[in-house]
């Protein structure tokens, strides 16, 4: 029933509020409560190849649920239905020009030929009014139409460039969006066409402009295979062919050769809808960078030679970098290699080019909570104190301002203490501070805060109706540290 309904959906446009409503408006009353009753219809349909004729009492219940159009429609299917399968017998006794059928009671009455044909001419009519509609968006992606075509323009001989007297024609073939639609360099990262074997060693060609159009000159038509790549992986690559046609008139001017539409069904996750016109009123604003803080990455440097996600960021400061990355290992005290407890890159390019999205992820947020759990076991709320507010006038505010220097140097201190900082990493560490701003100070102390306010055990979502969330979300932790290289 459920297969019934979907086609009646898609193939016919037919919409049904249920299946009891389905059953009212397409099925076909019938009674099988006596044995005779399948005796006789399993004869029947043996001898005459199709269904048996239906009973008057089946007509007459059938009759009351239907309508005048209806009833014509199944008149002219009785009528056929009951017309017996003998050669010679579809015309009447009497020679004349009609037919005989079943009425919707069970009588017979005599229509015209002309009447017949009228009837299964709106018949027609109407089945053409329910052609499938094209395919449209779902759930999981979405259609985008592009054009894939060329234009030619033939050039007299002596209006041919040197080396292409030869050539008749100059043609361009190209993949562009229709206009007014979403640009197509937005989802589609590359297009490479295999142009006829004659234009070695240059018959392949990769385009990677937004225009994605191809200019060349030749004399003769012949199918081009075009490539077409897009910008999210998740989309494989698609094959097209396209019929290369010239301006076989010779008129002189630019024309187009040939155009068909394509249509690109998309990953909708992978879709670029930055600048659209249509963008969605319930998508979340972009969210600003988080801040560049020199003194926070000079301690999250030091922090993460012993917290690393590759071996480069674990090379002490006295060391060199040695020509095989692997090298470092040895260079690394066996106290910080034993804190690692999560996998560890040799190098940037491994980390992004090899390992899965998934255990990146997984690593570094393992490294991360490593940190939060460093940052909370220095105390650091309790030396930063309650907020008091930002220092903007270090003049008017000087006793303030060196006070708040001094939590930012003594939380530092005891963060890089409890991560197990040696001395000298320590005192560089302090004269950055030392060396920076109130500002600076004052927005190294709310970042730290924020990061350890509270045990979430949820991600700040990006939401931009909660709107004191916004800030959290792009001072978090994970993504300041992404920001700044971490």
């Amino acid at each position: 029933m459920q297969s019934f309904l979907n086609h009646a959906r898609l193939q016919h446009g037919l919409e049904f509020a249920s299946s009891e409503e389905a059953i009212l408006e397409c099925g076909v009353v019938d009674d099988f409560e006596s044995d005779d009753d399948v005796d006789s219809h399993t004869k029947a349909s043996r001898n005459t190849g199709s269904r048996a004729p239906l009973k008057e009492s089946q007509l007459s219940v059938l009759s009351a649920s239907l309508n005048a159009e209806q009833k014509n429609s199944i008149t002219d299917a009785l009528a056929f239905i009951n017309k017996p399968r003998v050669p010679g017998a579809e015309s009447s006794d009497d020679g004349s020009d009609t037919d005989s059928q079943v009425d919707m009671d069970g009588s017979k009455r005599h229509r015209s030929k002309a009447e017949s044909a009228k009837s299964r001419a709106a018949a027609g009519t109407a089945s053409a009014e329910n052609v499938p509609r094209p395919l449209g968006d779902t759930r999981f992606h979405v259609i985008r139409r592009v054009l894939l075509g060329n234009t030619s323009r033939y050039f007299e001989p002596t209006s041919r460039p040197a080396g292409k007297e030869n050539s008749t024609h100059k043609w361009t073939i190209y993949l562009r969006n229709k206009p007014g639609e979403q640009p197509i360099g937005q989802y589609v990262k590359r297009v490479r066409v295999f142009l006829h074997p004659s234009y070695r060693p240059d018959d392949i060609v990769d385009l990677s402009q937004p225009t994605f159009e191809l200019t060349r000159w030749g004399w003769g038509e012949f199918p081009v295979r075009i490539q077409v790549f897009f910008v999210d992986k998740r989309n494989k690559p698609v094959d097209l062919i396209h019929i290369l046609k010239l301006d076989n008139d010779w008129s002189g001017s630019t024309v187009l050769g040939a155009e068909k539409p394509i249509d690109f069904e998309i990953d909708r996750h992978g879709l670029a809808t930055v600048g659209l016109a249509t963008r969605s009123s319930n998508e979340p604003e972009s969210l600003p960078p988080p801040p560049s803080n020199p003194p926070l990455q000079q301690l999250f440097t030091e922090l993460c030679r012993v917290f690393p996600l590759v071996l480069a960021d674990a090379l002490p400061h006295d060391a060199k970098q040695p020509e095989v990355p692997e090298q470092i290992l040895e260079l690394v005290p066996p106290k910080v290699i034993e804190k690692w407890s999560w996998g560890v890159a040799v190098t940037g390019e491994i980390w992004r080019e090899t390992w899965p999205l998934g255990r990146r992820l997984a690593t570094e947020a393992h490294r991360n909570r490593v940190l939060m759990a460093t940052l909370r076991s220095a105390d650091v709320v309790e030396i930063l104190g309650a907020s008091e507010g930002s220092v903007d006038t270090p003049t008017e505010s000087a006793a303030a301002a060196a006070d708040l220097a001094e939590k930012v140097e003594k939380s530092f201190q005891a963060v890089l203490t409890a991560a197990g900082i040696d001395s000298k990493a320590i005192d560089s560490v302090l004269r950055s501070v030392r060396a920076a701003g109130p500002k600076q100070h004052q927005q190294s102390v709310d970042m730290l805060r924020l990061w350890l306010k509270g045990d979430r055990a949820k991600t700040l979502r990006v939401d931009k109706e909660r709107g004191p969330h916004k800030e959290e979300y792009a001072w978090s932790l994970k993504r300041w540290l992404r920001s700044n290289g971490f």
